[in-house]
């Protein structure tokens, strides 16, 4: 590794500095931009005026402020419909229809959106009726309501093909590809990602970018084509990294943790899923902090760490169940009552394990169907109960042979050479070896010891800053979190 011409940690110390700077700077623009709109609020007249520094408000205080956007909202609202204008007041039952899926209020949040259709149909609206609709799929989504989902999504995708909506069109790709890949249709899944990573390039914007390079990884590591998942993984925790996006680095940290959970290195594993812990915590990212928490507690299950299993999947169930995940809530459920089989309970085994596939069943998940049928033939098997064994591994292998299928398989390798993927994936692969022998010079060391100097620095002279700046892009960020169980466990994956 050549040497910087000038002293290494003196280097690392200024770029701190830097980043504290510039961090600051960012908060106190936003501050700045929010003092001079209310300013701006209090002098004007005109009611137009006021809806759109109203507006531009409640896309401000969003990030950080929900209760206020909410305030501003609503008052654009009353404005509106003050002006009987159908247009402005679709706009601001949308924002309010934000807020409230901020804050998880989902019913809420429908009633505000489907309002929004009706008036942007009277006005003729396309953008702001697309929006409403891709919103109420994005609601449905979170609430396991899956072919709600996809009509609206369907609907919006098609309008913002027609006005050419590039970033909404991505957005749109990426939970369409989502609810396909919960739905175990993976060429469908991949087909839609792989459109997204193009748009995502296309806009040069890295978050899409590292969500749709996690999401491809997702789809190749579920048809057990693990050299091919990591590829994607590592770029997507590169492409992260590089733009900061501390959601995105704990996203490709927990899909590489299920990687190597499903190669039995499970140290490497554990070490990947508490550092994503950690991430998600500070981001306030309760559904995808569950995701990494159950995953430590199948490492554990396959440590034969029977209690501290049990101890982390109830973390997990808890969050679950307080945010409304109710596919996460299969997927705790079918991970206990795996932990419970393997420590010989199979009574409470099938407990946990039939809850978990009443609600796979209620809202569509076939994958985790299949799961529980599989460990509930195993626990009547081994309860030495072999007529019911024998029936749920029927179900089980029926729903896995149609998950599988080998025209499935064959649509997947087609959208791979249509997209030319392979030509990529060599490159990236060429990359990530060429690191991997740079790293074993001599210099590693010296560096992972600076790195950990400045981190600590860093971490004292900009925590309360950052803070602030992390809630902000917990907020706005517009991810898709959806959790996947891995077929030799069920590690879940972070989408």
């Amino acid at each position: 590794m050549r040497r910087l011409p000038f002293n290494a940690l003196k280097g690392v110390w200024l770029l701190a500095f830097w980043v504290l700077w510039s961090t600051s700077a960012v908060v106190l623009a936003q501050q700045d931009s929010i003092t001079v709109w209310k300013a701006k609020l209090t002098k004007t007249t005109s009611d137009e005026k006021k809806i759109a520094i109203l507006q531009d408000l409640v896309s401000e205080l969003s990030v950080d402020n929900l209760e206020q956007a909410q305030k501003y909202a609503q008052q654009a609202l009353d404005l509106a419909q003050k002006l009987k204008d159908d247009e402005i007041i679709a706009r601001s039952l949308n924002d309010l229809g934000d807020v409230q899926q901020y804050q998880n209020n989902y019913q809420k949040a429908l009633e505000y959106h489907k309002r929004a259709i009706q008036y942007s149909q009277r006005a003729k609206s396309s953008d702001d009726l697309a929006y409403a609709q891709s919103s109420i799929g994005v609601v449905y989504y979170y609430l396991g309501e899956y072919d709600k989902a996809l009509e609206q999504l369907q609907q919006a995708y098609k309008i913002y093909q027609e006005t050419n909506n590039a970033s909404r069109i991505d957005e749109c790709l990426r939970y369409l590809g989502s609810i396909y890949f919960i739905q175990a249709d993976y060429d469908q899944a991949l087909g839609y990602y792989l459109e997204s990573l193009k748009y995502s390039e296309r806009l040069n914007d890295e978050n899409s970018r590292q969500l749709a390079l996690n999401n491809v990884g997702i789809v190749y590591k579920k048809i057990k084509k693990n050299d091919k998942a990591v590829i994607y993984f590592k770029q997507a925790l590169e492409v992260s990294q590089k733009a900061q996006l501390d959601d995105g680095i704990a996203g490709a940290l927990t899909n590489l943790g299920a990687v190597y959970d499903d190669a039995k290195e499970y140290n490497k594993a554990l070490d990947y899923y508490k550092q994503a812990v950690e991430i998600f915590q500070r981001l306030e990212e309760k559904n995808s902090e569950a995701i990494a928490l159950n995953n430590i507690g199948i490492v554990h299950k396959n440590l034969k760490n029977y209690e501290k299993s049990l101890e982390y999947h109830a973390q997990s169930l808890k969050i679950k169940a307080e945010i409304g995940d109710r596919k996460g809530e299969a997927a705790s459920l079918n991970s206990i009552g795996q932990t419970y089989l393997s420590r010989g309970d199979v009574k409470q085994a099938l407990v946990y394990l039939r809850r978990g596939l009443r609600i796979a069943d209620e809202i569509g998940v076939k994958e985790y169907e299949k799961e529980a049928y599989e460990y509930i033939a195993k626990a009547y098997a081994q309860n030495e109960n072999y007529q019911r064994a024998y029936e749920y591994h029927q179900r089980y292998t029926t729903l896995r042979d149609s998950l599988f299928s080998s025209e499935s398989l064959a649509k997947i390798t087609s959208l791979q050479s249509k997209f030319k993927t392979e030509k990529k994936e060599k490159g990236l692969l060429l990359a990530d070896k060429g690191k991997a022998i740079e790293a074993l010079t001599n210099e590693r060391n010296q560096w992972r010891r600076i790195a950990i100097g400045a981190s600590a620095l860093f971490l004292v002279l900009s925590v309360i800053v950052l803070v602030r700046l992390l809630r902000m892009r917990q907020r706005a960020k517009n991810t898709n979190k959806a959790d996947v169980p891995a077929s030799r466990s069920t590690s879940e994956n972070h989408v």
